[in-house]
């Protein structure tokens, strides 16, 4: 019988070393009380420097809040599980997004902890951000793009109609700029839109939108306008701007 427990115990280690996520154990308290050697590696920390110390010392305050509410709600539950990601001081000082599958097995007599397993998804998460970004903004100029200005266009109507007030929408382009681009080459045109960009930015309110909707191409939404002689005064402002 002891060599058939140590043999499943032996076992069990090896699974959890050579696991390609991370394992570690919680007790009661959410304190870690066991760490898997992939740790290290995952997260960069030796087991003294986790063992004792509160699973929440190491979380983003940004998810804290979240992460204490799935706990709450696992702790009172034999096996409850729950899903979730958040993000993770990685000894180097980085914060690293984990994703992580808890277990709450603390009533077992064999393991008498909350069982975590989880993995490094940083990259995963970069992605989507830059493909989030992609949607949303111009690659060249850094600008809102039409989608995303629609979207701000139609929660300013919105909040126009509630709080009756104004909006004003402006459309600007760039005279001559396919002389631009044909005469003098497609980056030196770039560098132009680039700069009308940053001119059009220096311009305005930081509440303003100013969007690349195509090509040359330029539209301007200006929330909580009180009068016409408010925008007329911004289009004096912008057109200044592209003459200095």
């Amino acid at each position: 019988a002891e060599q058939e427990l140590e043999q499943r115990e032996k076992r069990f280690r090896t699974i959890v070393e050579k696991s390609w996520s991370g394992v570690v154990l919680l007790d009661s308290e959410l304190r870690f009380s066991f760490v898997g050697s992939s740790t290290h590696h995952l997260i960069g920390y030796e087991d003294h420097e986790l063992i004792g110390h509160s699973f929440f010392d190491f979380v983003h305050p940004r998810e804290a809040a979240a992460a204490r509410k799935v706990f709450s709600d696992v702790l009172p539950n034999p096996n409850r599980e729950a899903h979730g990601e958040l993000r993770f001081r990685h000894k180097d000082g980085r914060w690293i997004w984990l994703e992580g599958f808890s277990q709450n097995l603390l009533h077992e007599p064999s393991v008498r902890a909350i069982v975590l397993n989880y993995r490094d998804i940083s990259q995963r998460k970069e992605t989507e951000k830059q493909l989030e970004y992609r949607a949303h903004y111009d690659s060249l100029t850094g600008l809102p793009n039409r989608l995303l200005f629609r979207d701000r266009l139609v929660n300013s109507l919105a909040h126009a109609r509630r709080n009756r007030v104004g909006v004003a929408v402006m459309y600007l382009d760039v005279d001559h700029f396919k002389l631009v681009n044909d005469g003098l080459g497609h980056s030196f045109g770039d560098l132009l839109l680039g700069d009308v960009a940053t001119r059009l930015q220096s311009s305005l309110r930081a509440s303003d939108t100013i969007s690349r909707i195509g090509g040359d191409e330029f539209s301007i939404l200006l929330p909580e306008v009180t009068n016409a002689e408010a925008v007329a005064g911004v289009a004096r402002k912008i057109l200044d701007s592209l003459v200095k």
